[in-house]
């Protein structure tokens, strides 16, 4: 009879909405964008919140950006749909030196910091010059695959002028307007830019297929993460303290001003109670922080595909239900969690092992990398 528990941890991402207005109002209600709802200009400083969060966390939370004021060069004009100046859009209240010390916070902190493509002005202007909600789509459907386009490219052309990297590799879509499933237009673009990862509600999102798993699907070649519902704390909500229940699906999904003050002098203030919050949560023997995007992609996958078979003291992990759904072995790799089990070893032929035991849980963990690819079964030996 075994001594001992063992699972496959569903792994936690943070995902962070709106980084990168430098106003705070929402002017939602004046035929302007839904910003961070916050009362005062951002600063560099609300950028180093973010890189705190993760580098106290040991992880690189999402923040997906909304670059419009951001333009130095008011490259936006040609894109009307995308402010609500439209052809006179005019950025010039935004350019200035927190430009450049923000850029710098972002990529000196890269290991800690994911910019995520979530739009240039949130929603999105019609000819006439009124708005609808949102930028990639509304109720009626997709955006047409002109301006979709355009919108991509030009996004990248922000990113490029202030220096902030390549393009990204994951996707927030604006309101959670999302089309899971069929030949989309949307999907297609996002494949072709070089998106893998798409975080979204699914509550919210439209679909002309079923998403596979209830926390996760894969549309086309794009993996779709489940964000869920908000842990319980308002999207304009400037601070305070973290929710006291935990988190129960795969991301929390926040946003910025969440991780803010009032006054940003205090914004770690407000950082270490979630930091806090992050650790208890990691500390529950069934959940684990994500390192990145690609660690909670990997690990969500395994979390949900993988069997698990303790015989004796050998684990047996099958992954051929993994194989239906995807042709090769996420080089991420993925990770095994044991209470109650005294370690003194523990190998494998199978596969290559790095074994963590943190003095603060009571639980070890086990990291796996596959050497081989396509290989089906593994099988792990605890002494």
């Amino acid at each position: 009879m075994q001594d001992f528990e063992v699972c496959i941890p569903i792994p936690l991402q943070i995902v962070l909405d709106d980084v990168g207005w430098w106003s705070g109002a929402d002017d939602s209600q004046q035929n302007g964008p839904y910003r961070t709802g916050i009362k005062r200009r951002h600063v560099p400083a609300d950028y180093l919140a973010i890189a705190e969060l993760g580098r106290r966390l040991d992880m690189r939370p999402q923040a997906a950006m909304i670059l419009c004021e951001w333009d130095r060069k008011n490259i936006l004009k040609k894109v009307p749909s995308a402010t609500w100046m439209g052809k006179n859009w005019d950025n010039s209240v935004n350019i200035g030196p927190q430009l450049d010390e923000a850029a710098e916070i972002i990529r000196s902190n890269s290991k800690h910091f994911e910019i995520t493509l979530h739009g240039l002005g949130h929603e999105f202007w019609h000819k006439d010059g009124t708005f609808s909600r949102a930028e990639w789509a509304d109720e009626a459907g997709l955006r047409s695959e002109e301006e979709i386009k355009l919108h991509l490219d030009y996004f990248c052309r922000i990113m490029e002028m202030n220096g902030l990297g390549g393009f990204p590799k994951s996707f927030v879509p604006c309101a959670f307007k999302y089309v899971f499933g069929g030949d989309n237009i949307l999907t297609r673009l996002l494949r072709e830019s070089g998106i893998e990862y798409v975080s979204t509600s699914f509550g919210c999102m439209k679909t002309f297929e079923t998403p596979q798993f209830k926390l996760f699907g894969r549309d086309d070649s794009l993996f779709v993460a489940d964000r869920g519902n908000e842990p319980g704390v308002a999207w304009y909500a400037i601070g305070g303290d973290a929710p006291e229940k935990m988190i129960e699906g795969c991301i929390c999904g926040l946003h910025w001003p969440n991780i803010l003050h009032e006054n940003p002098k205090r914004n770690l203030e407000v950082v270490e109670r979630w930091v806090k919050y992050f650790k208890d949560n990691n500390k529950v023997f069934t959940k684990i922080l994500a390192r990145d995007t690609f660690h909670h992609r990997s690990q969500l996958a395994y979390c949900n595909l993988t069997d698990l078979q303790v015989n004796c003291q050998t684990l047996i992990l099958d992954f051929s239900r993994f194989f239906k759904l995807f042709d090769h072995h996420f080089h991420e790799g993925m990770t095994l969690r044991i209470k109650n089990h005294k370690v003194n070893a523990i190998s494998s032929s199978d596969a290559r092992l790095t074994v963590q035991k943190n003095e603060d849980y009571n639980f070890t963990a086990i990291n796996i990398i596959f050497d081989d690819c396509r290989q089906h079964q593994v099988k792990i030996t605890l002494k």
